[in-house]
């Protein structure tokens, strides 16, 4: 990946307006993956081993799907030479799967701090 086509993006945008449209992009995103797991779960999140299976490659491939909306939709004009050199799905995806991944993290930590 080659950091430089992001250039144009943040020329355009201070980091805190990125940071602000990355975390309204991540909230729009992890709500559906939660909405979609509560379907067939009855729950918002995971907890046993299969259900964290299940919830993580959910959010791989909803985050693969919201990056190649986010790209043919042209919602970041800005974004356009990224996604001509990246292009769009696998990127967004492991994106997704990253911060969700991290959170679930740091939940756990925190619960397990918190519940001694």
């Amino acid at each position: 990946m080659n950091l430089n086509t992001l250039r144009p993006y943040f020329k355009h945008h201070s980091m805190f307006v990125a940071a602000l449209y990355a975390a309204i992009t991540v909230l729009i995103i992890v709500s559906i993956i939660c909405n979609l797991f509560h379907i067939k779960y009855k729950k918002y999140l995971p907890q046993t081993r299969m259900e964290y299976v299940v919830f993580l490659t959910v959010t791989f491939v909803i985050g693969f799907i919201a990056d190649i909306v986010i790209h043919r939709l042209n919602i970041f004009p800005k974004l356009k030479l990224y996604y001509r050199v990246v292009g769009s799905g696998l990127w967004g995806g492991l994106a997704i799967l990253f911060s969700v991944s991290l959170s679930i993290f740091i939940q756990k930590i925190y619960n397990s701090i918190t519940s001694k």
